[in-house]
């Protein structure tokens, strides 16, 4: 234990260099906030911390900028769709499984099984769908999330969504992200509760004890990367005891003395995915990204519309000098003195004739939201939303939404590798080591856990496969009505095992190949033995009918013979033989 304590500490050098590495983080987020700016204001308008503004107040108002909020609702839409598509809190969208299922004994299976049931608890009882659902608006919107998992006493782990400009990430040499940095503004009665009297310089120390609250806040850095002194043998021989893998680093700006807190973690204690990335870059890029100039030249129509109609039915007035205060509203009394206008016939006009087309302008925002549906998938996601019940199978879903189901098809792919499979290795170290767990078997041991989605929008991208499947069946069934011979080309037991993989059906329900030919060696066995008796009963039933004709023959007289020696003698004769004496 000494030793993982000695491989997380920091020196005062090391600070230095993880300092100079969160400023570089820094720097290179900074080319993305001036878009990142844009799509708070006009898709997220109470998402994003950016450098340079102030502090939110409650109850303040970010939505200024918004005239048409059909994008905000498209947002909303897409966040709910992959909520309820890929991690839905109403039914299973992860299973557990081992390379190969079919050859799992049954040990394994139940273990796998009670895991996965295990680990659906703690997802439900966490803050986890919270949390998650905060991220896909977040990744949909910005193009990147950020969540972290960290243990709890309570409900096993507690999540905390981040937002755009609170963090900022950096990638390993696979194009992973592999670092995340941030910056926290704390009170010294925070920074108290969260490192300890002990951890903080005397000057803080001097402000708790003198009670002081708000005044001033301290900026808190905190770097989260692989721990350079991480040693895998090391780790591998006493994984229950000396978490290396990750480093947390948390240290004062000013104070490069020695760091708030050091931890360290078995698994990478955050997750941050991307929803498409560009070559090597750091930060993704969404649906948000892609229909900026769209949203905003909708908002200008929309605006401009409004202004047109506002100038159509209440237009700028003109009035002779000597009237006053002109009063516009519907049966409105406007009072002039008499004289004073040096004509009782001049009367209030219009000051511009306003005509604006505002049959066209409302066609055009009609059409640029159809548009912006179409960039976040809104109409997927509220044709998905059906398919909870008998209204819409999910084979109705892929006839009718098959071509961006393919193109959704990548998006997910990232998701799952960049935040769903992290979280679940996360999520299950975290119940393995605090004994969550039943125990592995001993046939695991060794052996990686695979993860599969079985989630609706897991299944709808795999159907499109299994159709492939049904089609071929239903064709072969149909030409063996007149050849069946066809039948002896497929391969119906792999047939069912594909079908049921695609289908994300249960392990437990499909016999595994090993007891599926011990059940068909007992149903041969069991045929076998029926035929046996079958023939053994046809058998018996012709010997007793042989002797009751042979007994009625003999007892017939026939002139000193009999019926049956007759009838031998002409068998022998007819054989070549001759008839016994």
């Amino acid at each position: 234990m000494a030793a993982a304590v000695l491989a997380l500490q920091v020196d005062k050098k090391e600070l230095d260099d993880l300092d100079k590495k969160v400023g570089e983080l820094k720097r290179a987020f900074q080319t993305e906030e001036p878009a990142l700016k844009d799509i708070r204001d006009f898709v997220l308008p109470y998402r994003g911390k950016f450098s340079g503004e102030k502090a939110d107040k409650d109850g303040q108002r970010k939505d200024k900028n918004i005239s048409n909020g059909e994008a905000v609702l498209a947002l909303r839409t897409l966040a709910a769709g992959l909520q309820s598509g890929v991690t839905s809190p109403a039914r299973p969208w992860f299973k557990l499984a081992t390379s190969d299922p079919t050859e799992d004994s049954e040990e394994v299976r139940i273990y796998l099984e009670d895991t996965q049931k295990r680990m659906e608890l703690v997802c439900a009882q966490s803050n986890f769908y919270n949390s998650i659902h905060a991220l896909y608006g977040e990744l949909a919107g910005f193009g990147t999330s950020a969540m972290m998992i960290e243990e709890d006493f309570d409900s096993i782990i507690r999540c905390r969504t981040m937002t755009a400009g609170e963090y900022w990430i950096g990638l390993n040499d696979c194009l992973r992200v592999d670092k995340m940095a941030r910056q926290l503004d704390m009170t010294a009665r925070q920074l108290l509760g969260a490192f300890g009297l002990e951890a903080l310089p005397e000057q803080i120390r001097q402000q708790v004890r003198e009670d002081r609250e708000e005044k001033p806040k301290y900026k808190v850095y905190h770097l989260i990367e692989p721990n350079p002194r991480h040693n895998p043998a090391r780790y591998a021989a006493a994984r229950r005891a000396v978490p290396t893998v990750y480093r947390s680093v948390y240290w004062l700006e000013g104070y490069k003395d020695q760091p708030l807190k050091v931890q360290g973690y078995h698994e990478k204690p955050f997750i941050a995915p991307r929803w498409d990335v560009v070559s090597d870059a750091i930060y993704g890029r969404s649906p948000a990204w892609e229909c900026l100039g769209l949203v905003k030249s909708t908002n200008v129509i929309e605006s401009d519309f409004l202004r047109g109609l506002a100038l159509q039915t209440r237009p700028p007035m003109l009035a002779p000098d000597g009237i006053r205060d002109v009063d516009i509203a519907p049966g409105g009394m406007t009072y002039y003195t008499e004289g004073s206008t040096g004509n009782a016939n001049q009367r209030v006009l219009p000051l511009l004739e306003v005509q604006a087309n505002l049959a066209a302008a409302t066609q055009k925002v009609t059409i640029n939201e159809h548009k912006i549906n179409q960039f976040f998938y809104a109409d997927l996601f509220a044709m998905l939303s059906q398919y909870q019940g008998p209204k819409m199978t999910a084979q109705e879903v892929i006839e009718r939404h098959e071509e961006k189901l393919l193109i959704l098809g990548p998006v997910l792919e990232r998701l799952y590798a960049e935040a769903l499979s992290e979280f679940i290795e996360r999520l299950y170290g975290i119940m393995y080591r605090n004994g969550l767990l039943m125990e592995v078997p001993e046939e695991l041991e060794g052996q990686n856990i695979k993860i599969e989605y079985v989630s609706i929008l897991a299944q709808a991208q795999r159907m499109v496969r299994r159709t492939s499947i049904t089609d071929i069946l239903g064709f072969v069934g149909n030409i063996a009505a007149l050849n069946p011979d066809v039948l002896e080309r497929i391969d119906f037991q792999e047939a069912v095992k594909q079908f049921g993989d695609y289908s994300g059906t249960p392990p437990g329900i499909i016999y595994g190949d090993e007891v599926f030919e011990e059940k068909m060696k007992a149903k041969r066995e069991q045929e076998e033995q029926m035929m046996q008796a079958a023939q053994a009963a046809q058998v018996g039933g012709m010997v007793n009918q042989a002797a009751d004709t042979a007994k009625t023959l003999s007892e017939a007289d026939m002139s000193g013979a009999n019926a049956l020696t007759d009838i031998s003698g002409q068998l022998g004769q007819a054989l070549g033989g001759v008839p016994g004496g």
